[in-house]
This record gives structure tokens, C-alpha cells and sequence, in this order.
């Protein structure tokens, strides 16, 4: 066997042995004598692009691609990776020329579905993930997405019947809990514990559920996590808070996020009170106004790092010190975590005032909260907090935003409070300032 066709057979193997290191090495050599073999470059921007390296996988694919342009394989890994480098264009003319050449291949039906998903095309999108699952049933990649897709076109009561695929991804691992998940039926007096799975702001959202529930003849525990569980405890409905470790009693369950299709719901049956969270007896706000002051308002300008959709829905801060020039607009600082820094590092301590240490707690989040006049934050569980309060929140989303909001909208089914502010095109947080500076300069 000659020596490029013995490091290509070898890169091969530790690809799939997992061994990415020994396999570019492989590759690497098969390519410094002989750079037209099209296959070694199809695998090498395969296993960059599994790496996360985007860029050098997409020079990699390309020249496959020109060495080999009637081959949809490599075109296709290409439309993966332009869709991972957000050029979306590239990513949808790439896929649909693989459509042509191969027109039953799922992958590619599945990423142009998220393509167009991406770019707001629910509907073309959903068509392309359902001709996926039709050509390949065991196509998990395209379950999800395709979900999502519902939601967005207002198919609520379809997306929530098959929401429990949310319990296949890696980053939604189910509750195990020894009782069994309720129906829906009469409780007639039973016990149920509602259980968070997700975030702190899904447990907020959903706390909304303990009502409807309660409704059903029962008595209601919530089990959620230890920072929201004095505000949780606020929640018509919840006749009791259960801590993670503790000890309780009850005859049936449900995961919070599954209640919308237990209940039977459909986006126009949400629940949504004007406020349905109270501020904890005894909490204390930190917010102090200064002498002038004519709007007090909270800002938050990013959400956990570990999200997946992070890159999209966090601004940066020097967007909104704009809105601290406008006169008798006092901004509050209540952002937490590691972007808690951004105030010193860009030298704004004299534009907003810091809470995040203060307002850590969720009680003294709540306290202040109820004391500032507005909230303008992107999506965050504060957001979730001031719309359940029932406070003025602002919500600034990326372009494409989670399901639970309805894209093009500036209202919300879920919180009457709030109102969104969405990017009209992708990555352009500044025409959403624009907007946002113009809305408050009229308060």
C-alpha cells in the first residue's frame, strides 16, 4: 500500500477510535505528498468541524467541494459548518445544491431546516424537518428543531404533545422521582409534587401552573430550586416548598415544564394573571435614589454563559450606557455572575449603580425589582421575575429567539407586564437601542 494511502487508512481509524489528534496527524501527511485526495479532505473538515474548529473546516470542505463537486457528502458537512459560522446565505445555497444531487438525504433536509429556522422561515423550515424524519425516523438531530419550529408558527398544543423529547438532549436530563407522573385526572385530595427540571426562569414561568392544578381537587408541592424557594413560596396554589434533599410525601408528579400538555393547553390557554409572585415578608430592597432621580431603572445585560443559545441573547453593556445620558434616568446594575465585572472594566461606576452582590438573594431581587420603575434586560430568569411580580419589564431578544416567545411580537402570552424589543435582523442589537432609547426618552 503506498505511504498516502497507509495514512489515510490509519487517519480513518483513529476517527473512529476517537482519536482526533492521530487522525489529522494522518491526514496531515497524506496531504503534504498528494493534496487532490478528496476524501482526506472530506474527513479532515469532518473532524475539525466535530472539534469546533469552523473556520479551518470550512477551507478543509471547500476543497473537497471543488475536487469533488458532484459528491453531496462533503457538501453537506459544509452546510453544517456555514450554519455553525452564522452565514446563513452560504449555509442554505450549500444544502439545497446537496438537495439536488441527493434529494432524500435527511442531514441535509434537517440542517436546512435549521438554516431557515434561523432566518425566520418557520414554515419552510418545518417542512424540511418533517421530509428529515420521513426519510430517516431515527434522525434525532432533527426532532428537537422541529419542535421548536412549531412553537414558533403558534402550534402550541402539537409542540407541547411532544415536548418530552426534551428529556433526550443532553442538557435536560429527567427528574427521578419514584412516584408516577400524573394524567391529569381528579386528584380528589391527593398529593402531587410540580418539580423543576430547567433554569431558574422556567421555574419561575411555570410556578404559574400550581393555580390550575390546585383546581383539580389536590394538594400542591413545589419542588424548585433553594434560591427561588421564599419567592416560589408566594405562588396561589403552592401549599408547600420541598428543597432538593429533603424529605416528603405524595402520590403523583409532574415535571414542570410537562403541565402545559398534561393540562391539555394551547398558547390562548395560558395562564396569565397580572402578577401571580409576591416580595417575601422581610425583604429588603437595596435600591437608593438619588437627589433628581425621575426613572429608576434595572438593567441586565447577560445571561448564563453555560446556555447554549448565550452568544445570541447577551448584548453588551456599552449598549446600554446610551440610555444613561438621557436626563433623570438612573440606571441599576442587576446583573450577577462573571459579567457582574463589565460596570468596572469599562468604566461605567458612575453611570450605574451595582446590585448584583445586594440582589443576589431572589427576596431582595423581588424587593428591588418592586421598587425600581422599570426593568430592561435581555432574556433572563429577571426578566421571568419582573413579568411575574407583574413589574414593567422590557425584554431586549436576539433575532432568533426561544421558543416561549412569539417572534415578531412585542407582546408576550406569558407575562402582561412586559413588552419585547427583538432584533429584525440577526446580531443587530443596535437598532433594538435605538428603539429602546426612543421608548424611554417618552417616560
Amino acid at each position: 500500500m503506498p505511504l498516502d494511502q497507509d495514512h489515510f487508512a490509519l487517519g480513518v481509524a483513529a476517527q473512529r477510535a476517537g482519536d482526533v489528534a492521530a487522525a489529522e496527524a494522518h491526514y496531515l501527511r497524506v496531504l503534504e505528498t498528494d493534496a487532490t485526495v478528496h476524501g482526506c479532505w472530506t474527513n479532515l473538515g469532518l473532524l475539525l468541524l466535530r472539534s469546533g474548529r469552523f473556520s479551518a473546516a470550512a477551507a478543509a470542505l471547500e476543497q473537497a467541494v471543488a475536487l469533488a463537486p458532484d459528491d453531496p457528502v462533503p457538501l453537506c458537512y459544509l452546510g453544517e459548518t456555514l450554519l455553525e459560522l452564522l452565514e446563513h446565505d452560504a449555509a442554505r445555497s450549500a444544502l439545497e445544491r446537496v438537495l439536488t444531487l441527493s434529494p432524500d438525504m435527511a442531514r441535509a433536509h434537517m440542517l436546512l431546516g435549521r438554516v431557515l429556522d434561523d432566518t425566520g422561515r418557520y414554515a419552510e423550515a418545518l417542512e424540511h424537518l418533517e421530509a428529515a424524519l420521513h426519510a430517516d425516523k431515527g434522525l434525532d438531530d432533527a426532532r428537537w428543531p422541529r419542535i421548536l419550529a412549531l412553537f414558533r408558527l403558534g402550534r402550541w398544543k402539537e409542540a407541547f404533545a411532544d415536548y418530552e423529547e426534551r428529556f433526550q438532549r443532553r442538557d435536560c436530563k429527567p427528574v427521578d422521582y419514584p412516584q408516577p407522573v400524573w394524567d391529569g385526572s381528579p386528584l380528589e385530595g391527593r398529593t402531587i409534587l410540580l418539580h423543576h427540571e430547567q433554569g431558574l426562569g422556567d421555574t419561575i414561568m411555570c410556578c404559574r401552573y400550581a393555580t390550575p392544578v390546585a383546581e383539580r381537587g389536590g394538594r400542591v408541592l413545589l419542588g424548585c430550586q433553594p434560591a427561588l424557594a421564599e419567592v416560589a413560596a408566594t405562588a396561589p396554589g403552592v401549599d408547600e416548598v420541598v428543597l432538593p434533599g429533603r424529605k416528603f410525601r405524595a402520590d403523583c408528579r409532574a415535571p414542570l415544564m410537562s403541565l402545559p400538555a398534561i393540562l391539555g393547553l394551547d398558547k390562548e390557554d395560558i395562564p396569565a394573571p397580572r402578577s401571580y409572585l409576591s416580595v417575601p415578608p422581610g425583604a429588603v430592597s437595596p435600591v437608593v435614589r438619588p437627589r433628581g432621580a425621575k426613572l429608576a431603572v434595572g438593567i441586565v445585560w447577560a445571561g448564563n454563559p453555560r446556555h447554549t443559545n448565550d452568544r445570541y441573547r447577551s448584548a453588551p453593556l456599552e449598549l446600554f450606557l446610551d440610555l444613561a445620558r438621557l436626563p433623570g434616568v438612573v440606571l441599576y446594575g442587576l446583573q450577577h455572575g462573571s459579567r457582574a465585572s463589565d460596570i468596572e472594566v469599562k468604566g461605567a461606576g458612575a453611570l450605574i449603580r451595582p446590585l448584583g452582590g445586594a440582589v443576589g438573594p431572589f427576596p431582595a431581587k423581588a424587593a428591588a425589582l418592586a421598587d425600581l420603575d422599570l426593568l430592561i434586560t435581555v432574556d433572563t430568569c429577571e426578566a421571568h421575575l419582573a413579568g411575574a411580580l407583574g413589574r414593567p419589564v422590557w425584554m431586549l431578544l436576539p433575532f432568533r429567539c426561544d421558543w416561549r416567545w412569539t417572534p415578531g411580537s412585542p407582546d408576550t402570552v406569558w407575562y402582561p407586564s412586559m413588552r419585547v424589543f427583538q432584533q429584525t435582523r440577526p446580531g443587530r442589537w443596535e437598532d433594538v437601542f435605538l428603539a429602546v432609547r426612543r421608548e424611554l426618552a417618552t417616560l
